[in-house]
């Protein structure tokens, strides 16, 4: 946006660090000044949008409706990625910054339930936060370096439970897969004793790898079903809502 002259950015921020109280300043990014100015511009605006990220997911949480939730979430997902992508990023002045396509099909899949959205601003937000520590430790020029950890502190911290629980649910299908195959190398072993002298890759076991991913590929599936599309954070369809009016 900086770049097609569509930065509508708030003068309150980027006039402290502009010497010459213009917006173009930041646009000579050889000058070493001006790109340090440019990256404390830059981490002020994430900062003052991170900031908002608690009263965001408060907004949220208060939403009943499925439709109505994901509708909301979408964006704010969409948000955090991209604040977590122009943090600290100079080529916001130079050339154009977005997340991945790939990215945001994946961000709109994780937005059935307020733990998937938590789980979301976690893993940027802690992104942000090691980013910061990292500008930190190297002495970077940031005025508003304290505020952003901070913030990010405050935003892991609200989200540590979603994401705990999230990390289970993530590493279920793994566990799931490896007890069949470890199971029925146990048992193959207790009826087998001479299993050794068996071939390399048995068709038995070509069956219980079978199972195994079947079971890894599906787990996922089962537990979405079975969350009945809200996820754990009791939301409900549109038409159910409705017919309780």
């Amino acid at each position: 946006d900086y770049v097609d002259g569509r930065a509508f950015w708030p003068q309150t921020v980027w006039k402290k660090h502009s010497k010459t109280g213009d917006l173009g300043y930041f646009t000579d990014q050889t000058d070493a000044e001006v790109r340090t100015q440019s990256l404390a511009c830059v981490n002020e605006l994430v900062t003052d949008a991170l900031e908002l990220a608690p009263d965001c997911l408060a907004y949220l949480s208060k939403l009943q409706c499925y439709e109505v939730f994901k509708f909301c979430a979408i964006p704010q997902v969409m948000a955090i990625a991209t604040l977590e992508k122009v943090y600290s990023n100079l080529d916001v002045f130079t050339g154009v910054v977005k997340i991945r396509k790939g990215l945001s099909c994946k961000l709109i899949r994780m937005t059935n339930s307020l733990d998937e959205v938590h789980e979301v601003f976690y893993q940027f937000a802690h992104t942000v936060l090691r980013r910061a520590m990292a500008n930190q430790r190297k002495g970077v020029h940031d005025p508003s370096l304290q505020r952003t950890i901070r913030i990010c502190n405050t935003i892991c911290e609200h989200t540590e439970v979603a994401h705990k629980k999230q990390r289970r649910v993530r590493q279920l299908p793994t566990m799931l897969a490896a007890g069949v195959l470890g199971g029925y190398g146990i048992y193959k072993r207790m009826i087998e004793p001479s299993m050794e002298k068996a071939p390399v890759v048995p068709s038995s076991w070509t069956h219980a790898a079978s199972v195994a991913a079947a079971t890894y590929v599906l787990t996922p599936l089962v537990l979405k079903a079975s969350s009945g599309g809200g996820g754990s954070s009791g939301l409900k369809p549109a038409s159910e809502i409705l017919k309780q009016q």
